[in-house]
């Protein structure tokens, strides 16, 4: 580490006597790779906690605004924007496996505004079968961050590796719900023991 990137840098993942480290910390993933075309970039990151070493991945995936809403004329509403979340999910979900490559031990935290549903094809392709989506944990009655048109869904989550196994996780339901928000979105808050 100590090298130095600009926004456009690619940031990779290497080994220190069998330790999983970033090249650039902070840096971007895959800043030039057109899944991020006209879409904010992730920023990958490394935090030492409690002697523990930490892998975050913040994410803002594009926005659903050019999709048919769930109750348009057209239904199963089209979902164009689906496809560039389901390619930028994939890089994370390229970059999460070169880190558990690197050390199948590393703590890793994958965050942000998904914009998408913990059901849909870009959940599970950023899952890959090496990440667990929190939101699962919590009551089908409490899984939500946002409110649309009256349909209460989930955009936001927050997804950890299988290291992290103790942690308390909840959605704070302070904004979507309510005309006074400070955001439209409801804020996550998870706890993690190391």
């Amino acid at each position: 580490m100590g090298f130095t990137a600009t926004a456009t840098t690619a940031n990779s993942v290497t080994t220190s006597g069998g330790v999983a480290q970033l090249t650039y910390n902070p840096g971007r993933i895959a800043p030039s790779n057109s899944a991020w075309s006209a879409s904010r970039k992730p920023l990958a990151a490394e935090f030492t906690f409690g002697g523990e070493k930490f892998f975050l991945i913040a994410n803002h995936f594009v926005s659903k605004g050019e999709d048919y809403s769930l109750h348009s004329q057209y239904q199963d509403p089209a979902r164009a924007s689906e496809t560039q979340r389901t390619s930028q999910a994939a890089q994370v979900n390229s970059f999460t496996d070169s880190i558990l490559a690197a050390q199948s031990t590393a703590n890793v935290i994958v965050l942000g505004d998904l914009n998408d549903y913990q059901f849909s094809t870009t959940l599970s392709t950023l899952e890959g079968g090496v990440l667990t989506d929190l939101v699962d944990t919590l009551p089908a009655s409490q899984q939500y961050t946002y409110v649309y048109d009256g349909n209460s869904q989930v955009l936001d989550h927050t997804l950890v590796s299988s290291a992290i196994t103790s942690y308390d996780y909840d959605i704070v339901h302070i904004n979507s719900e309510f005309p006074d928000q400070t955001s439209d979105h409801d804020p996550q808050v998870v706890r993690i023991t190391p």
